[in-house]
């Protein structure tokens, strides 16, 4: 195996491993949506109700200072993550171009090395047929 296959095995193994990470990012992002969303409409719960008892609506209230902060935490951490997401992208996206491009010259080389070989047995052949001619 020559040098630039190899070199297009370990590009594929970069590949690869930013793939599996792009993925697991991809889960992370909707795990992260799903918990905002579901913090969100229980925040919206807790504002919603109407209450007559003043203890009540106390605790309503205190339950809703609590999730404003675990709200903006959840909002900032999902933000990150997308910002991950779109960077290890471009990665994925450029790792991809590298492999392909090796891909590429390795099949240019192998149609090269093919076509060398057809010339050489195309002139042995020649010469044999040059030889036998001379001969008769």
């Amino acid at each position: 195996m020559n040098a630039i296959q190899r070199l297009s095995e370990r590009e594929e193994d970069k590949l690869r491993q930013l793939g599996e990470r792009r993925r697991e990012l991809g889960n992370k992002v909707s795990q992260l949506q799903h918990q905002l969303d579901t913090l969100r409409q229980l925040s919206l719960e807790y504002q919603g109700g109407d209450h007559a008892n003043a203890l009540l609506w106390q605790n309503q209230q205190q339950m809703c200072n609590q999730l404003q902060p675990m709200d903006k935490a959840l909002e900032r951490q999902l933000a990150l993550t997308i910002l991950e997401q779109q960077r290890l992208e471009k990665l994925w996206q450029a790792q991809l171009g590298r492999w392909q491009g090796l891909n590429w010259l390795v099949e240019q080389k192998k149609q090269a090395l093919q076509q060398l070989q057809a010339r050489q047995e195309q002139k042995v052949t020649d010469d044999l047929a040059g030889h036998s001619r001379f001969r008769q």
